[in-house]
């Protein structure tokens, strides 16, 4: 999910620097939801790395439950 929404937020960005677009709202507001989401995954990590440090277990929502199906103890 991160990659793909990093991905066309740069193109867009680049492509607003080689005059090809114009800075618009809804570029601002793509620009706000990648920020939003790239801090949240950044705090996420953070967490996540806290805890483990601590010995404790962390399971994420979505890849927790893949990772149990596919990786059984």
């Amino acid at each position: 999910l991160i990659i793909g929404l990093n991905s066309v937020a740069l193109t867009w960005t680049i492509r607003i620097l080689a005059g090809q677009l114009q800075i618009s709202n809804s570029y601002i507001a793509y620009l706000i939801v990648a920020i939003v989401c790239n801090v949240a995954e950044l705090v996420s990590n953070i967490y996540a790395a806290i805890v483990t440090r601590k010995g404790q277990d962390v399971r994420f929502w979505f890849f927790g439950a893949l990772t149990q199906l596919t990786c059984k103890p």
